[in-house]
């Protein structure tokens, strides 16, 4: 609307521009008029020109669709990474980019863009190969030595949210599939945008991409953001009886392409560490993720409360968590440690929640 409404300003400037009368003797206007026609012409280009000055400013902040707010580095259970945080301009979400090594050029980088998945990333859900393929995608780039897997909040089933996957989750019990469940209950099949990521990786000096996914799809939409995938890397998990039919429904009605034959043995090799790291520290990141939303805030409690739960053994290393807990209603009769490994990465920071936070590394019982 401003540009437009600056281009009109523009036109009339140019067309007043060109009326004013020719010098020749018989149409020469009195210095008095000239003047006047002069400096509404003047006038008039000049907001012409201010208008389109601004109206360009904004379409650029328009474009900054999310901003770089801080960065850390983050020894995995891979490999160290750099966690980059972004917000999104027009949500507020807060969006993470796992950088391995450095970007340099930015030429034919390994990149994943993730979409969120709680119930499988964290709880470990055998209905979809999401958290196995984050897992892959983790292992893979760190074997790579240099990498990115932007992880998109904001997109739980697809962009539907929490709440209606699991509802599309009974319907698909009764026998629909991922597609039909949707449009049962009148979502979209899928409406995830990639923009914020596109704009992520470009923030990070990716030029040009070998992009982790089956979804030839995926490819194409960030190429409409400006960045070049030069290759499409497949990312093959495991199939299994839970989740064999999301598969082949996403590979009969979304498109997706599982080149299964030519990477047996990299799904074989995958399979034993996938099987280590939930064992480990998926398994243990699942306990930290329940105990943070279920103690976490007044009203979190009472999810608790609301499942039937009275009297409870309760995971933590935090005392302070269990009193906090007991003010609610809710009888802590146990406080289970959770026993993690001690590395020299973190070593300092338990030591730190030992002695400045009361943590308690051990078993205790509260009677």
């Amino acid at each position: 609307m401003a540009y437009s409404f600056s281009v009109l300003l523009l036109l009339i400037f140019l067309l007043i521009g060109s009326s004013v009368p020719s010098s020749s003797p018989s149409t020469t206007p009195s210095p008095k008029n000239f003047a006047i026609v002069n400096q509404v012409t003047i006038a008039l280009g000049a907001v012409g020109v201010l208008a389109v000055i601004l109206s360009l400013y904004k379409i650029g902040k328009a474009d900054k669709l999310a901003k770089r707010v801080s960065a850390a580095r983050v020894p995995t259970v891979w490999g160290s990474y750099v966690a980059y945080c972004y917000k999104a301009m027009s949500d507020g979400l807060e969006h993470v980019a796992m950088v391995k090594g450095e970007i340099g050029n930015g030429k034919d980088i390994l990149v994943r863009v993730h979409s969120e998945c709680l119930t499988g990333d964290i709880f470990r859900s055998a209905r979809c190969d999401c958290g196995d393929q984050l897992e892959l995608a983790m292992k893979q780039i760190e074997e790579a030595g240099r990498g990115v897997v932007v992880y998109l909040r904001g997109h739980e089933g697809r962009g539907i949210g929490l709440g209606h996957k699991l509802r599309a989750y009974n319907l698909q019990d009764d026998g629909r599939d991922t597609v039909q469940a949707n449009e049962d209950l009148g979502l979209p099949i899928d409406s995830r945008d990639y923009s914020v990521g596109a704009q992520i990786l470009k923030d990070l000096g990716v030029q040009t991409l070998r992009l982790m996914t089956n979804n030839p799809a995926k490819c194409i939409g960030l190429k409409g953001y400006g960045l070049e995938v030069v290759e499409r890397v497949p990312v093959l998990t495991a199939i299994t009886e839970d989740n064999k039919r999301y598969l082949e429904t996403k590979r009969t009605k979304m498109g997706h392409v599982y080149e299964v034959e030519s990477k047996i043995d990299l799904v074989e090799k995958m399979s034993n560490v996938l099987k280590v790291a939930r064992e480990t520290y998926v398994g243990i990141r699942i306990h930290n993720q329940i105990k943070g939303e279920t103690v976490k805030g007044k009203g979190k409690e009472m999810i608790l409360k609301d499942l039937g739960v009275q009297t409870l053994r309760l995971m933590t290393n935090n005392p302070a968590k269990c009193i906090g807990l007991k003010g609610y209603g809710l009888e802590v009769v146990e406080r289970v440690p959770v026993l993690t490994a001690i590395t020299e990465d973190n070593k300092r920071y338990l030591e730190t929640k030992r002695t400045k936070m009361g943590h308690v590394y051990g078993a205790g019982t509260l009677h």
